[in-house]
């Protein structure tokens, strides 16, 4: 299983929310910021901006509270996907993942980051490197891990 995972680089980030456009386009053929899924974080105190998106965590809250087994793991990319043949709607994942990285559409269906089959638009789309597609330290999980603040799942 790979286990590459998008990781933000905040420094490089100037929140022209060109990743969120590009992965709405190529995911729903508009250009939507609300349809992207990853979202652009603002700290307009510290004029930061944290591009953030799904962890693909190693043992994911959203699929372990999935009452369906609609959520599962591609082997090929380690991307957590949902199958929406299976889905029910419920929307018990949106609840179970602490990085709020699963998104409610129009119609009631949930979705998430899919890693692009291993290679995401949101990467090649950033012309400042704020987002690296890339192997993880153990830091980098710890840290993820923390910030979820309860247990249950692994980053």
């Amino acid at each position: 299983m790979a286990s590459k995972k998008l990781v933000p680089e905040p420094s490089n980030c100037t929140g022209c929310h060109s990743c969120e456009v590009w992965c709405s386009h190529e995911h729903f053929q508009v250009s939507n910021l609300s349809l992207g899924r990853l979202r652009i974080v603002t700290n307009e105190r510290q004029g930061e901006f944290v591009p953030e998106t799904c962890y693909h965590c190693e043992d994911p809250w959203c699929m372990n509270a999935c009452p369906s087994e609609a959520i599962t793991r591609d082997p090929d990319t380690g991307a957590v996907l949902i199958d929406q043949n299976n889905c029910t709607m419920c929307l018990i994942c949106v609840d179970a993942c602490p990085f709020e990285a699963i998104s409610i559409a129009s119609d009631g269906s949930v979705y998430k980051c899919d890693l692009c089959k291993g290679d995401p638009v949101c990467v090649w789309s950033c012309t400042r490197q704020a987002l690296a597609y890339k192997e993880t330290t153990r830091e980098y999980r710890d840290a993820a891990n923390a910030r979820a603040g309860r247990g249950g799942g692994k980053v």
